[in-house]
């Protein structure tokens, strides 16, 4: 059980480095990214607070293709 814990802290630690790289992800990203591993609710709300706090922007890319779309009218 605990290589399952490290594993989740692992891929979690991943997240959060590659938001503080890019500087935005998106909830499709965040998804795959954490597909093969079984974290808790309370370790997602953790994860998108931590991402908040630096300044990783999470984006909803269907929102953003809406956006997208009525700058072009």
């Amino acid at each position: 059980m605990a290589d399952e814990s490290e594993l989740a802290q692992e891929v979690l630690q991943e997240v959060l480095d590659l938001g503080r790289k890019r500087g935005s992800l998106s909830l499709d990203e965040i998804g795959v990214l954490l597909q093969d591993v079984d974290i808790s609710a309370e370790e997602l709300e953790s994860l998108y607070t931590t991402l908040a706090d630096a300044g990783v922007d999470v984006i909803d890319e269907q929102v953003e293709e809406l956006g997208d779309l009525s700058e072009e009218e």
